[in-house]
């Protein structure tokens, strides 16, 4: 089971940062040696702000994430 922490983001944004994208390489390089592995990609929010805001920051944070995985070449 691999667990990526320091994925974070700036508050209110979806973009990686630099720091993330280190971790999400290694992610990248774990993933490649078990093409098998199912993923799960979630994204997380503070309590600053309505949750249907959130909800949808979330699933942006969640976008990024997955998009930089497939653009590495992860199903």
């Amino acid at each position: 089971r691999l667990v990526l922490r320091g994925v974070n983001f700036e508050f209110d944004r979806a973009e990686l940062s630099t720091e993330a994208t280190g971790i999400l390489d290694a992610a990248v390089a774990a993933l490649g040696e078990s093409p098998d592995a199912a993923v799960v990609v979630a994204g997380h929010t503070d309590a600053i702000g309505s949750e249907a805001y959130n909800l949808e920051l979330s699933r942006r944070r969640a976008g990024s994430v997955r998009s930089y995985l497939v653009d590495k070449g992860i199903d």
